[in-house]
């Protein structure tokens, strides 16, 4: 019997230790030291004289009374008796409790305390923008207050309607100015914005068809000036931006057709034009054209004894084509340049290669060259076109020791007539196309 009584004892003992521990912890979160909660509930469930159950109950209660806590505290949040900053301090610090199942009842509060902050900050921020005239911003950010924000939702909705009223005399104020002022894509544009809110509305679709059409219309006649200015892109741009609307398809189709076809002739005419100024050479045996400014071979390296060549060069195989730059020089000593240094109107850039792949002959002297490609250098291209518009271009050939080298204006003119050739070609083909035969006919 004695042991019996010991045993319930024990029990009665823990029993009491146990609410005890938890009834600190509450006390303390109610006084909101949450440290000192936490320092508790850790002696508590860390307590050796504590069996197994006595510490799950210890736990168990914990997890209630925090939950409870909680919920307080994100009710005094919505009735304003707390600050967003407020509760979040308040959840940070909970969730120094190292247990998943608080960490999960802190992460579910806070979710639904950020959705309600998130709500008041929506209608807040409308406010904010109805103020300062911003109706669609407004509108947006009304629409997004949710309903457990109750009177925010309410007084959301009612402003709803107010705000479309607005937003609506607005954008067609603006619009009908456009396009009276005959800016019709402005007032396209204008009336536009609207689609979301507006969108099936008879007043607002036919004045969107009217502008739509007025746009289109405008944009015809630009496109036809643009062609008879050989504009011919510009054109072509502005037609594949009327046709994305999806309004007078077969129309704007037909005009389209005829624009890229007399920027196709217009295209075959300046490549002829620009080739009867160049040296160009086809090869019956390999297939290959090769094409040079005039004055220059088109088939081979041109350096003259004690000269600096520096000149654009393109190859075609099968109507793909490669654009290249010759350079090199002659002197008396050898110099083993590995790099080129460039000084363009003060921007300064480098062309590098691998020292192997120089080429180099003797004959009165040395000869040294190399051929870059804008297939090895995709960079090759935006560099050439800053040299063709350079005032002053400077260039060294660096190795052992250097060779300087100012271009003349007539050879930046080469490169702008066959930067602009190189356009009518299929032009820069990827390493795959392009077999190691084609790159060794540069």
């Amino acid at each position: 019997m004695k042991m019996i009584a010991l045993i319930a004892m024990f029990l009665v003992t823990a029993c009491s230790a146990a609410n005890q521990s938890v009834n600190k912890i509450e006390d303390h979160l109610q006084k909101g030291d949450i440290q000192a909660a936490v320092t508790t509930y850790e002696e508590a469930t860390n307590n050796d004289d504590y069996d197994d159950e006595t510490q799950a109950d210890i736990q168990q209660q914990t997890e209630s009374t925090v939950k409870n806590f909680t919920q307080e505290q994100t009710t005094a949040f919505k009735e304003g008796t707390l600050t967003h900053e407020d509760i979040t301090t308040i959840l940070d610090d909970l969730h120094n409790f190292d247990t998943p199942a608080i960490h999960t009842i802190i992460d579910e509060e806070r979710d639904e305390v950020e959705t309600y902050q998130t709500s008041i900050d929506h209608f807040h921020t409308a406010k904010d923008h109805s103020n300062q005239g911003n109706y669609l911003d407004a509108l947006e950010h009304y629409e997004q207050v949710t309903e457990e924000t109750e009177t925010e939702y309410t007084q959301a909705q009612e402003q709803i309607e107010a705000t479309k009223e607005h937003l609506y005399n607005q954008q067609t104020t603006q619009a009908n100015e456009s396009y009276e002022n005959h800016q019709y894509q402005e007032a396209y544009e204008h009336i536009t914005t609207l689609e979301d809110h507006f969108q099936g509305e008879a007043q607002y679709e036919e004045q969107k068809d009217q502008y739509l059409n007025a746009m289109i219309d405008d944009g015809l006649e630009r496109a036809v000036e643009h062609t008879d200015n050989e504009s011919f892109r510009e054109a072509i741009l502005l037609l594949e931006d009327l046709q994305a609307h999806g309004e007078r398809e077969d129309e704007i189709a037909e005009q389209l057709t005829e624009t890229e076809a007399a920027y196709e002739a217009y295209q075959d005419d300046r490549k002829d034009e620009l080739l009867a100024q160049t040296n160009e050479v086809y090869d019956d045996m390999t297939g290959v054209t090769y094409i040079a400014p005039q004055g220059y071979a088109a088939q081979y390296i041109e350096i003259d004894r004690y000269e600096v060549s520096f000149y654009p060069r393109i190859i075609e195989i099968d109507g793909d084509a490669l654009f290249g730059v010759v350079t090199g020089f002659h002197q008396d000593s050898w110099l083993f340049y590995e790099s080129i240094m460039f000084n363009v109107d003060g921007d300064r850039f480098e062309w590098m290669f691998n020292s192997y792949d120089r080429n180099t002959d003797i004959g009165r002297g040395i000869y040294e060259w190399y051929v870059f490609d804008d297939i090895a250098m995709p960079d090759l291209l935006e560099d050439v076109e800053k040299i063709a518009n350079g005032e002053q271009v400077d260039i060294r050939f660096v190795g052992e020791g250097f060779r300087d080298y100012t271009l003349t204006d007539a050879e930046k003119e080469q490169f702008t007539l066959f930067l602009e050739l190189y356009e009518y070609y299929d032009g820069g083909r990827s390493d795959a196309s392009w077999g190691e035969g084609d790159l060794d006919a540069l």
